[in-house]
C-alpha cells in the first residue's frame, strides 16, 4: 500500500508546485485553451489563451478566483480563431486558484484553471 501511495503523493506535490502554467487542453472542434499564472508584488497576473476557434467567433467568459465571480465578458476570436484575456489579480494568502470558462458559438466550452502557490 505504501509503494503506491509514496509516488501519488510525490506526483500531487510536484504538480501543485508547477501550477503557475498548465499546458494546453482540447476543447472540442479542434480548439485549445490554457490558463497560465504568475506572481506580481501584491497582484497575480493570469492569461486565458483559446486557439484553433472559429474566426471571428463570439465568447462569452467567466474569471473565478477562489470561488468568486471576479470578471464576466464577451470577445471575439481573431480571424485566425485566437483569443488571449489578461486579467489582474489580488494575490491572496496562500494558493490562488483560477479558473477561467469560456463559451461560445454552439454552445462549446473551454475552460483551464491554475494555482498559483
Amino acid at each position: 500500500m505504501l509503494r503506491r501511495t509514496v509516488p501519488a503523493i510525490l506526483a500531487v506535490a510536484l504538480l501543485t508546485a508547477c501550477g503557475s502554467e498548465r499546458t494546453a487542453s482540447a476543447c472540442g472542434g479542434g480548439a485549445w485553451s490554457k490558463l497560465s499564472v504568475w506572481s506580481e508584488n501584491a497582484r497575480f497576473g493570469a492569461a486565458f489563451e483559446l486557439g484553433h476557434a472559429p474566426p471571428r467567433a463570439p465568447w462569452r467568459l467567466v474569471v473565478v478566483h477562489e470561488g468568486r465571480v471576479v470578471w464576466r465578458g464577451s470577445a471575439r476570436t481573431s480571424p485566425r480563431g485566437a483569443l488571449k484575456l489578461v486579467q489582474r489579480l489580488r494575490d491572496y494568502t496562500g494558493a490562488d486558484h483560477v479558473t477561467v470558462r469560456a463559451t461560445g458559438p454552439s454552445g462549446r466550452t473551454c475552460a483551464a484553471s491554475a494555482t498559483l502557490n
